[in-house]
């Protein structure tokens, strides 16, 4: 795509798929180059601090699935790589602590509970997170 050819790009749970850091820099430098000045990336991801999830994709998704093999590279929301040309946003945001596999009946069992999560000083161990990185307005 043209430099500049949008003001909004999203991805999610798709960069840890990039396994070297040097590819994914080049995957984010992309991005940025590909935004508007001021444009924003969305970058939705999971949350390795979740202990559940970490087990959940490192070690039983993949021995269910036999899609991943359990050699993500995680994106850390408190480790945000740095990107020439843009800034990460300092309000990462937290969301859901149960894994989508739980049954819905426990999912709607435990709603009050993982909002109340969500809000409180806990919201760092939930299982995604979501940072919004954003071109520089000059470039």
């Amino acid at each position: 795509f043209p430099d500049g050819s949008y003001d909004f790009v999203y991805g999610i749970n798709a960069i840890h798929h990039i396994l070297s850091p040097d590819a994914q820099q080049r995957a984010l430098r992309e991005i940025v180059r590909v935004l508007r000045p001021g444009g924003v990336f969305l970058l939705h991801e999971i949350n390795t601090s979740n202990p559940v999830f970490r087990w959940y994709m490192g070690y039983l998704f993949p021995l269910l699935k036999k899609i991943d093999e359990g050699n993500e590279r995680w994106v850390l929301p408190t480790a945000l790589p740095p990107v020439p040309g843009a800034r990460w946003s300092p309000d990462v945001q937290y969301f859901t602590f149960l894994p989508d596999f739980v049954p819905p009946a426990i999912l709607r069992l435990f709603a009050d509970v993982e909002r109340r999560l969500e809000r409180s000083s806990f919201r760092r161990f939930s299982a995604h997170y979501q940072a919004c990185l954003v071109k520089d307005a000059y470039r």
